[in-house]
């Protein structure tokens, strides 16, 4: 039988271990509400158990149009149509099979012009801060998150209220840079960069801006 001395000790550690995990819940839920991918931490604590249930629940298909707005001025600047900006009705329209807007996911090209692979992902890098490194926003094979190639399509999480899109870089060192998608006007073209403040130090002539894509009816 046991004493109240050792029921207590082992609510204590039953009850930090519950406030934890409702903790990670809570952080992780926060995390997707800004576009980012679940904590490392919270996915090493998932049972396999609940990796099966949780892959064994359908996904749900989203589709749309990719619009860019202008991160600095929130400003609409058009729809992405293969790597540029064209109106709507020559937009991109793109497909999402997920179910976990907050674990990198692909995304589709479902009226693509263009030849395949007609996967929107990243090709190029290594990404980092303080560097003037790049990689293309293109069409890419579906990949595996973190695909050591130079080209990967499982890099997008989805804001589940605003369904703004940001991109998750993995380098071949295992590092997650921070992945900003730049808009350079003069040349109606994207690209990936670590650190958009560094590239427009040396590319002055040339700055480009912070955009966000949103997937939209």
């Amino acid at each position: 039988m046991l004493t109240v001395a050792r029921v207590s000790s082992w609510l204590l550690v039953i009850v930090p271990l519950l406030v934890q995990a409702v903790s990670s819940e809570d952080m992780n839920s926060q995390r997707c509400a800004r576009g980012l991918p679940p904590s490392a931490q919270a996915n090493l604590r998932r049972s396999s158990a609940t990796e099966r249930a949780e892959s064994s629940h359908p996904p749900t298909t989203y589709t749309g149009l990719l619009e860019v707005h202008d991160d600095e001025s929130g400003n609409v600047l058009g729809f992405v149509s293969a790597t540029d900006i064209f109106t709507r009705e020559e937009g991109l329209r793109v497909s999402i099979s997920t179910n976990n807007l907050c674990a990198p996911f692909d995304i589709l090209a479902i009226n693509a012009e263009f030849s395949s692979p007609h996967y929107v992902g990243i090709a190029g890098g290594p990404l980092k801060h303080n560097s003037i490194n790049t990689a293309a926003f293109t069409n890419v094979d579906q990949t595996a998150a973190g695909s050591v190639d130079g080209r990967q399509s499982a890099i997008w999480t989805m804001n589940p209220h605003s369904k703004a899109l940001k991109a998750h870089l993995i380098n071949p060192d295992g590092s997650r840079p921070k992945t900003t998608l730049a808009y350079d006007a003069r040349a109606n073209a994207f690209f990936f960069v670590g650190d958009l403040e560094a590239y427009n130090d040396v590319f002055y002539y040339y700055i480009a801006g912070a955009v966000t894509l949103y997937l939209v009816d």
